[in-house]
């Protein structure tokens, strides 16, 4: 995962600089940011006037959620807060509580943000009450007391572990420049200045360094050649001369930097961002070498152990082949060549296989191909009476011959992308959705899907498939044979590659690894998972699958470790157990070490967890509120009283947790019935070939108690530390960079008792996330002193004796245009319906609706000079009885419709009471107004 963050100025002068995001971030979602993308984005804005200091912060891990948002995005309006319009004020900017909210993003996400602004910060030396009003923010929103610049910069470092990289977009060069290449110099970034004020050049600029930190690179010179005039809008600034100041009262010493190369400095910044995010971003696709000679090896293997050819020559030839391409084959590659020349003669000399028939699968009829009806002792035997003199075929056809060898099952498959291309490197975070009991070879479903004739023997479903999931059948020994000895090669990865859709002679590191586990991960742990258990078609294919995994070549058993860390897919990490769990037949003992598996089963819960919450937020945050049994208690922030008086979710650090709540909704949701089916699945295929398979309770006793932990953690990588290995030596900064290394270790969090700190902090973290429209307006309600003044005086008035109420009308809200008016009546019906006696209740707002008070013989106007309210059922609840008596109170006692002007002279649109307006008539534009209606 990777976090885009852009921390945007918008103040009144930044409005092309808005335009510019906008584009960005839409054509982010149009190329890197999918589904099955690493990319979260997140958008901060920052805006300020003499009244408040205005942060906000909303991140998006779905690129149309994100595109929505910053379109709706306002100069000078905070998301979340219409009433606000802030256009700055003293010329710097609040730009220290924007980076400030930088601490509340996730410490774990390694995250690249750009600054884009054309003011200064707020810096020591200087005084307004924008100034006053951010450090108040500060202290109130994050405990920051001493707002120094630099200071500020530090605790960022260390809340991310080094893992931020941080640059400035600064329009205009001025005086700023040095402190500014400071700031992007601490926390690894690049200053840039854009020579044109156009959104154009501004998201083509970004879009081009972004697409060079998270895209594979090219050495094409013309792409690159093209992204470098992509930024000749952009001066980039050589930041090595600069020293960074302890605090602000050191920046003068900062020289101004000078305009230095963009593309030495766009490297620098991309290899650091290698170094914080992992090199997933930076894979290349690898070309296959020496395939024709890895082709004929297998074939002189199949041919050796069908006997036909003798078995002194099949192990002459097998030998001499296997050297010729362990000297020819590169250094990179030689780590997925897994077989040996003592690996060669065992299973020459093996004489399993050598008599005709299937005498060594008594038990059942060999699969065979839908299409070709032949099964894999029927392909090899003809392959194996080849004439080896015939005519080489190039390196396809070679391929195809071998491709037939493989059965599998038809399946629909998905790749992560990047950039908008399928990545074919990454397929340990393959998904395979769904998978057919049709099986068809390799060679046919590369040569003949997609013709009518040729694939009759498939069932009609056929055309749903993208995909063929190879496969070995425990009880086809020869088949399971010759898979395990091509899983030695190259040859599976590159022919799974080719299955996928991949060029011919692409070869992709694990590909038949990963969407094997990938498929096998899908079967036992399916997205919608009910409780019903799996088809015996099913159970078979699983059975098929985990076999695959076990014969594949490499470590196993005890000399594998099974490495569980948060960032790698559940597939990869289920493929490391069923390695580390296999029978191993030549050790003394063979005990299963089933604390391990626990573990394994924790993580893919968590992984299940982690993905409920990202794509099904609203689910999963109603579950976190029934665990807590935690009500708002009211309907939204309008119908707070007092913002002041202590509320749990802007006051407290924490929310109390009861265990025992949280446990029985647990085990009364939807979430528990899929993980313990799955982990039922898991169990089933990883103890398939031991004495007994242990139930979830056995293997995990506090599973119940542990669940509730996980959701609230909500994150697989909450449960470990990361730290960075520094290399040994420093004698070439490029080399040290490219060495520093990321590592996992698991930390106490899970040991944790329910109610410890962690998970009530994480508990009032949810809710604020639940309730974040309550959240955002108290706060602003609690920054607007001002308005908040306001509403106490028109809720006191709203509260006091009826006489009283009707007295002060006048003076306190003037009239109907005033905005004590609007808020008397948001007042009357959010808190005065629900507080006050009905009979007071209705006095009240009659007073406010007429402007008048009423006794059996007499009325008296005090306010408003007596203009009725057009459409009072429009502002506050009125019963049908009350609507009835306002109705024919007003006929008895003749009142005017009409809006009765001040004595005064004609108003500055020259409308008095003897020249109307036509709203006037009866104030109010509608057909029918409240006093009109039956």
């Amino acid at each position: 995962m990777l976090n885009l963050a852009f921390l945007l100025d918008i103040t009144g002068s930044m409005s092309e600089e808005l335009d510019g995001v906008k584009q960005t971030v839409a054509r982010l979602v149009e190329t890197a940011f999918t589904d099955n993308s690493d990319l979260m984005v997140t958008i901060i804005t920052f805006t300020e006037d003499h009244k408040g200091c205005y942060v906000t912060t909303d991140s998006f891990v779905e690129g149309t959620a994100a595109v929505d948002f910053v379109e709706r995005i306002e100069l000078c309006v905070p998301p979340g807060m219409p009433h606000i319009n802030a256009h700055g004020g003293d010329g710097d900017e609040n730009h220290k509580a924007a980076l400030a909210a930088l601490l509340r993003l996730d410490k774990g996400v390694p995250t690249v943000a750009f600054v884009i602004t054309d003011a200064a910060p707020h810096l020591q030396g200087t005084s307004s009450q924008e100034m006053n009003q951010e450090i108040r923010y500060l202290s109130q929103e994050h405990g920051i007391t001493n707002p120094d610049l630099f200071l500020l910069l530090d605790d960022l470092d260390a809340h991310f572990d080094g893992g931020l990289i941080l640059s400035v977009v600064k329009y205009y060069k001025n005086h700023t420049q040095p402190t500014y290449g400071a700031v992007a110099k601490r926390l690894n970034g690049v200053l840039i200045t854009p020579k044109v004020r156009s959104p154009d050049s501004l998201a083509t600029g970004l879009m081009t360094i972004i697409t060079q930190l998270i895209s594979e690179p090219t050495s094409d010179p013309v792409a690159q050649s093209s992204a470098l005039q992509d930024l000749d809008a952009f001066d980039f600034y050589d930041l090595k001369d600069i020293v960074i100041p302890e605090n602000e009262l050191g920046r003068s010493a900062i020289p101004m930097p000078p305009v230095g190369s963009t593309d030495e400095l766009l490297f620098r910044l991309v290899e650091r961002t290698a170094v914080i995010a992992g090199d997933r971003f930076k894979k290349r696709a690898i070309t296959a070498h020496l395939v024709t000679e890895q082709v004929e090896l297998l074939h002189v293997l199949a041919k050796g152990m069908l006997r036909a050819i003798p078995v002194e020559e099949a192990v002459e030839r097998a030998t001499l082949l296997l050297t010729k391409i362990k000297n020819l084959m590169g250094e990179e590659h030689k780590s997925q060549f897994k077989l040996t020349v003592s690996q060669l003669k065992a299973i020459l000399e093996d004489d399993t296989f050598a008599s005709a028939g299937r005498t060594w699968s008594p038990e059942r009829t060999a699969a065979v191909s839908a299409i070709t009806l032949m099964s894999i002792e029927e392909t090899a035997r003809d392959l194996a009476e080849e004439d080896d003199s015939a005519p080489a075929r190039d390196p396809y056809e070679s391929l195809l011959a071998v491709a037939s060898l493989f059965l599998g099952h038809l399946a629909v498959l998905s790749l992560p992308t990047r950039m908008g291309r399928v990545d074919f490197m990454d397929a340990w975070s393959a998904v395979v959705s769904k998978v057919s009991n049709d099986v068809v070879s390799a060679a046919d479903f590369l040569r003949l899907i997609g013709s009518d004739e040729s694939v009759a023997g498939l069932s009609a479903r056929d055309r749903e498939f993208n995909f063929l999931q190879l496969v070995a059948d425990p009880q086809d020994a020869l088949g399971s044979q010759l898979l395990r000895v091509a899983s030695g090669t190259q040859i599976l990865d590159i022919l799974t590659a080719m299955l996928a859709g991949a060029p011919v002679g692409l070869f992709s590191p694990n590909m038949f690894r990963g969407t094997s586990a990938a498929s096998l991960m899908r079967l036992l742990n399916p997205d919608n998972a009910d409780d019903e258990e799996l088809s015996e078609f099913q159970w078979g294919l699983a059975a098929k699958m985990a076999h695959t995994v076990r014969l594949i070549m490499g470590l196993r058993g005890s000399a594998l470790a099974l490495d569980l860390e948060p960032e790698s897919a559940m597939g990869k990490l289920l493929f490391r157990l069923l390695r580390r769990t296999a029978l191993d037949k030549d050790a003394a003992t063979d005990d299963l070490d089933e604390s391990e598996v626990r573990l394994f089963l924790e993580e893919m819960v968590a992984a299940r967890i982690q993905k409920f919450a990202k794509y099904n937020e609203a689910a999963y945050l109603i579950l976190v509120k029934e665990m807590l049994g935690y009500s708002l208690g009211v309907e939204n922030a309008a119908a707070v009283v007092d913002v002041f008086e202590s509320h749990p979710l802007l006051d407290s650090d924490c929310l109390p947790i009861d265990e025992a709540v949280a446990i029985a909704t647990i085990k009364e949701s939807t979430l528990l019935r899929h993980i313990e089916a799955s982990a039922s699945n898991v169990l089933r295929v990883v103890f398939a070939d031991r004495d007994r398979t242990p139930s979830l309770q056995q293997i995990w006793p506090s599973y119940l108690h542990d669940i509730p932990k996980l959701v609230l953690l909500q994150r697989r990588t909450e449960r470990y530390d990361l730290s960075h290995v520094e290399p040994d030596t420093e004698e070439d900064e490029k080399v040290s960079v490219g060495m520093k290394t990321a590592s996992w270790t698991r930390n106490n969090a899970m040991q944790h008792e329910l109610q410890h700190d962690t998970f009530s902090r994480r508990a009032k973290e949810l809710m604020c996330v639940k309730y974040d429209a309550f959240v955002r307006e108290m706060r602003a309600r609690r920054l607007d002193l001002r308005r908040e003044h306001q509403r106490q005086i028109v809720l006191k008035l709203m509260r006091a004796p009826v006489d009283e109420f009707a007295a002060s009308l006048a003076s306190v809200v003037q009239s109907s245009s005033s905005k004590e008016h609007k808020l008397l009546l948001q007042m009357l019906s959010t808190v005065g319906s629900q507080e006050l006696p009905t009979d007071e209740y209705e006095a009240k707002v009659q007073v406010l609706v007429t402007g008048r008070t009423v006794t059996e013989d007499s009325e008296r106007i005090v306010f408003n000079r007596g203009n009725l309210l057009a459409h009072p059922d429009r502002f506050v609840p009125i019963s049908e009885a009350f609507q009835a008596r306002l109705r024919a109170l007003r006929q008895q006692r003749g009142w005017s419709l009409a809006h009765k002007y001040r004595d005064c002279g004609p108003n500055h649109s020259g409308h008095s009471n003897e020249n109307p307006s036509q709203w006037a008539l009866k104030r109010s534009t509608a057909e029918h107004t409240f006093w009109e209606d039956e």
